[in-house]
């Protein structure tokens, strides 16, 4: 599996040259941030996110267009944290208008959040899912709040229910267990597609290490100055959930 990581504005060259790397509408005004994305084209597969973790949510004619105009390889579909009924409405209607607005042919994959606020609500969705055709499903981070193996338990249900269908997509780092990373690429190996994540800036910015207790983004994260991660702590922070992302333990690195 692969980690897309989420650097603030000052620290993107950590993108460069990442197979997997999550785009965010709160960076499309900042000219550095979306070069970094642009130039990648080509060498990674792009995902474009709804916006709707930031407060930037677009709308699904601004969602679209922005997905032509930068050329990205992956939408994730907007949602509604917890609930699944609303999820599965805004599902539908982006698909109507990407479809409408693209001439029947989407040329860009989709990714389709999977929300609940129940065990039984997560797995309704899911099994609601039959001749859905999005292409990865995303699995938000919220869901170990309910139970810290939810998460793990919703993409097994989807693994046992639907085999290769979909490719699997860890919507953000938990709160509850960050190690959970390494137990899902046990579990899943090659069906659990990747993991986003700005947790290797906000443990650094705190002057911490993973996996210590959970550390929210700062108010004004992406616009933080460089000084402000440590690079040793931060390269420490991607190295651990790099190991994780192989199902190994974390690994500590000498650095210079």
């Amino acid at each position: 599996m692969h980690l897309a990581l989420i650097p603030p504005f000052s620290q993107l060259s950590y993108v460069n040259g990442k197979p997997l790397q999550m785009m965010l509408p709160v960076g499309f005004k900042n000219e550095a941030y979306m070069r970094a994305y642009i130039d990648n084209k080509g060498a990674s597969h792009v995902i474009l996110d709804n916006g709707m973790f930031e407060g930037a949510g677009l709308t699904n004619e601004d969602l679209v267009q922005a997905a032509l105009e930068y050329n990205v390889d992956e939408v994730v579909i907007p949602d509604v944290e917890g609930d699944m009924v609303a999820s599965d409405e805004m599902t539908q209607e982006f698909l109507t208008h990407a479809l409408d607005r693209c001439h029947d042919q989407i040329p860009f994959s989709t990714m389709r959040v999977v929300q609940g606020s129940t065990w039984i609500g997560i797995r309704e969705a899911i099994n609601s899912l039959e001749g859905s055709n999005c292409d990865v499903l995303g699995f938000p981070r919220h869901m170990t709040r309910i139970s810290t193996g939810m998460r793990i338990d919703a993409m097994e249900h989807v693994v046992r229910r639907y085999g290769k269908r979909y490719q699997l997509h860890m919507l953000g780092m938990s709160a509850e267990w960050p190690k959970e990373l390494m137990h899902a690429q046990r579990q899943f190996g090659p069906w659990l597609r990747g993991m986003d994540t700005s947790a290797p800036w906000k443990y650094a910015f705190a002057r911490a290490m993973l996996p210590g207790s959970y550390i929210e983004r700062s108010q004004d994260y992406f616009n933080e100055h460089s000084d402000a991660f440590p690079k040793d702590l931060v390269e420490q922070n991607i190295a651990i959930l790099e190991s994780w992302s192989l199902g190994m333990h974390e690994m500590r690195v000498n650095i210079k």
